[in-house]
Order: C-alpha cells, then structure tokens, then sequence
C-alpha cells in the first residue's frame, strides 16, 4: 500500500496475481507488441468490487479531487485529442448504460513494476467509478469492474479510433506514455 498524493491510497496487486510484472522502461508501445484483437478484448480483466469508504467528507473530497479530469502531461497524442486523465494515472473512456465514468489504468505493483499479460505487454484494466453520496448516512466511491463491453453507451471523443481494436492501442499508448514520462 502508498499514497499517491494526498488523501489518495493505492493497493497494490499481489504479484501472483499476473503472470508478468515489468519496470516501466521494459514497456512497449502497442506497434512493438502483438496487441489484442477486437474478439479477444471482449474477455476484460474481472476484478472484485472495491469500496473506497471515507471517514469524512473531506476525505471523500479529496478522492474525488484526484480522480477528477486533467490534461495528459506525457503521452502527446491523447492530450493532441483532448483525452483527460486523474491522478491515479487512468484515462476517462467512456459511460457506461448507468452514467458512470468508465476509466482505463495499467496496474502499478510495488517498486514501479507494472502488470503484463505478456511480456513487454502491459495489462489495461476497466473500471467504473461510481460515486455513492446519494446513499443516506455514506462518504463512499464504489469502483467496479467493467463487465462487459456492452456496458459502455458512449465513448470519450477524444478516445480516436473506429473500432475498439484501434480505440483500445490508443488507451493502452496513452497509459504507457503517460507512466513513461511520470517515472523520469
């Protein structure tokens, strides 16, 4: 566990769960690695739900505070489309069917190792940010996995690509250039 900035905590995956971890400079971009084809990113990373309850309000602010959207710093074509970023180093995808933000992240493990599903490969995980202040009595943020890609009633425009094949290695060089140019 490490704090990303303040008010924000980050768990890491335990390094068993995936088959590879790689520093970041071992990363390719997706013209260097074999990338997933539109039939095979329809098997998306399934994760358990994870609740992000605050103590207060204030904490609860500031979690929103960092997920809230930025302009790439790095990764020059996602901030050339306008994509926008967080803190925790995603990049707002889509809403889903429910009007939630569906974010994209690589997974950063302990010692700036990222997870890969290949080697060199790193592996792009869904989530759908749910804010729960609606619930009476709760200072909470649901994060869930994206279940399906039919879940997703419109994507970010900026997001470029005619297909999700093209939309997804747009995702994936944000992401890599972005924790790229973030690590030195």
């Amino acid at each position: 566990m490490a704090t990303l900035c303040p008010g924000i905590v980050v768990f890491y995956a335990p390094y068993s769960t995936f088959p590879y971890w790689e520093p970041i400079v071992d990363i390719k971009y997706s013209g260097q690695v074999t990338m997933l084809n539109c039939a095979q990113l329809y098997c998306l990373l399934i994760r358990e739900d994870k609740e992000f309850s605050a103590a207060s309000i204030t904490e609860k602010e500031k979690f929103l505070t960092a997920s809230k959207r930025a302009d790439f710093l790095f990764a020059s074509n996602a901030r050339q489309a306008g994509a926008r970023t967080n803190w925790a180093g995603g990049i707002l995808v889509s809403v889903n069917r429910n009007g939630y933000e569906v974010w994209a992240t690589v997974i950063r493990g302990a010692n700036d190792l990222y997870a890969c599903d290949l080697p060199c490969r790193a592996l792009v995980e869904f989530v759908v940010v749910k804010d729960m202040s609606y619930v009476a009595d709760t200072c909470a943020v649901l994060v869930t996995s994206l279940t399906s890609l039919n879940d997703i009633a419109h994507w970010e425009d900026s997001i470029w690509g005619d297909n999700f094949a093209k939309r997804f290695a747009f995702i994936y060089d944000a992401l890599v250039a972005e924790a790229k140019g973030s690590t030195g």
